[in-house]
């Protein structure tokens, strides 16, 4: 399995250049991927939601164990099987089916 763990919800901000002209404004988070018994840190993209207002409210991860979700999934132009643009963590404890 696949797991990803959340040790802060300190967020970092990142402008990135849009091919407009313009710059897309966005939240990141460390998040840490076990891969073949090693750690090593991702920086994930933040959960925005925009508000009735006009104003937007980030979401970072609560500390905690995670894996991805199925949503996570695209299949491509060429019928294989790849991370989508929006990637989505699930808690263990509610990834899990329960057992008993």
């Amino acid at each position: 399995m696949l797991k990803f763990t959340v040790k802060s919800t300190a967020m970092t901000p990142r402008d990135v250049p849009t091919k407009k002209g313009g710059t897309w404004s966005f939240q990141e988070q460390d998040v840490w991927a076990e891969v073949n018994g090693e750690y090593r840190r991702i920086k994930f993209r933040v959960k925005r939601t925009k508000n009735s207002d006009g104003t937007t409210t980030d979401h970072p991860y609560p500390v905690g164990e995670y894996v991805l979700s199925e949503a996570s999934f695209v299949v491509n132009g060429f019928g294989a099987l790849e991370l989508g643009f929006d990637v989505e963590l699930l808690p263990i404890r509610t990834a899990l089916p329960k057992v008993g």
